[in-house]
């Protein structure tokens, strides 16, 4: 597919998630909230992934969390694939009552994440470039309304779409060193979605985030948690241990309670999310 008929499709092409305001009702959880969904899930046993891009286990010492190490060689860009891969992954520990807990990292060694794969999009057709978007927003959309503690271990580089995928977790930590995070979309000549700026100002608050969208810019990891960006800053071999050591006090709360109280506040912005979602509002210049 041409360039110019990707320019095309982003800067005029829209259309809407396919989601749901569903009610959950159990002697669990009683939440109610947005789901922004394919399908029903039925509940089942947990298991591990198949595929060899996501590495799941259960934590040793807390067996209600569990670990997603991301391992798509070489950086963990985004392309279609692994992003159904992540979906599956998430859907698969979500289905399961045992499992409170998710702390997503990455299983190589100075990369999170380096963000959606411009070369896939760029060879794909209107369809699968309309497919990709559609998933990328679903995934987004269903760690920001997981009923799961949410953790972003971030122990690489996180630019571009590596950074948006830290942005609906509950807690975002990082590795200590020669690293960077960031929005990077506009200095490319590429303007951000606006579910972005959504997720971005939930974090940061609103002028922090038009800030960093504007600029642009990438930032280490003491300057990311200067401007709300990141809540802790570690050295890497305590990134984990104390990763899980967070998610375990988070989960102390009893469980109805935490997941009635998270899907209340997090509604107003999810529901800002499912209005305002504009697929194909990037620009490639």
């Amino acid at each position: 597919m041409a360039c110019s008929s990707i320019a095309k499709l982003l800067c005029n092409s829209s259309s809407r998630i396919l989601c749901w305001r569903s009610g959950i009702h159990s002697n669990r959880s009683g939440i109610q909230g947005f789901r922004c969904i394919k399908s029903h899930i039925q509940k089942r046993c947990f298991v591990s992934s198949s595929s060899p891009l996501l590495e799941i286990e259960r934590d040793p010492s807390n067996q209600e969390i569990v670990i997603m190490r991301m391992n798509n060689g070489p950086v963990n860009a985004l392309d279609g694939q692994f992003i159904q891969v992540l979906a599956d992954g998430i859907k698969n520990v979500e289905a399961d009552e045992s499992c409170r807990g998710l702390i997503l990292t990455s299983a190589l060694p100075k990369v999170f994440s380096a963000g959606l794969d411009l070369t896939y999009l760029y060879e794909s057709s209107h369809q699968e470039v309309k497919a990709y978007f559609t998933e990328f927003q679903n995934l987004c959309a269903a760690i920001f309304n997981s009923r799961l503690f949410t953790l972003a271990a971030v122990n690489g580089h996180a630019p571009a779409g590596g950074c948006v995928l830290t942005l609906p977790v509950e807690y975002r930590m990082m590795r200590e060193g020669d690293f960077t995070i960031g929005l990077t979309e506009v200095p490319l000549n590429l303007a951000v979605m606006k579910w972005i700026g959504l997720f971005l100002s939930y974090i940061t608050g609103p002028m922090t985030a038009e800030r960093l969208l504007l600029t642009g810019k990438l930032l280490k990891p003491e300057q990311a948690l200067n401007v709300g960006l990141i809540d802790q800053v570690v050295n890497g071999d305590e990134l984990l241990p104390k990763s899980i050591n967070i998610a375990t006090q988070c989960l102390l709360v009893p469980d109805y309670s935490r997941r009635v109280t998270k899907a209340r506040l997090r509604e107003d912005t999810l529901a800002a999310f499912v209005n305002n979602m504009d697929l194909f509002s990037t620009q490639f210049a």
